[in-house]
């Protein structure tokens, strides 16, 4: 069984959109933390009604959210899901026609657990994390 754990929202700067979420009720759940594995840095932000907002800006020219950011600017580009069995979830959804882009890795973010990303061109892209 998969739950929802956040929508992830690439943007140029975690500080400066945190700002404006807090004008729509937002607050911070999490120290910035910076992950050197994606080249990323992130905030977790939430409105106390279940909202979880990954906010993940770039912090080297490697990392995968440059190129969101070029195509489509800031947006929200993934939704992550909680799940038992990493290994046969992921399994599962490539026999659904998904594509792994990035194989499972420990993510600093939550404490060194699995997370995998998947893609699939009716769904987007899908983070899995593992409980």
């Amino acid at each position: 069984m998969m739950r929802l754990h956040h929508y992830g929202l690439a943007t140029k700067s975690v500080d400066r959109s945190l700002k404006e979420f807090e004008k729509l009720g937002y607050t911070r759940v999490s120290n910035n933390i910076v992950d050197p594995v994606q080249g990323v840095e992130l905030l977790f932000i939430d409105n106390n009604a279940g909202h979880l907002i990954e906010l993940v800006s770039p912090v080297s020219d490697r990392s995968p959210v440059n190129r969101i950011l070029e195509k489509v600017g800031l947006s929200i580009y993934h939704i992550c899901y909680e799940v038992e069995d990493l290994d046969n979830v992921i399994a599962e959804f490539k026999s659904k026609r998904f594509i792994k882009v990035m194989k499972p890795t420990p993510a600093t973010a939550f404490g060194n657990k699995r997370i995998c990303f998947l893609y699939n061109a009716l769904t987007g892209l899908i983070e899995l994390l593992e409980r």
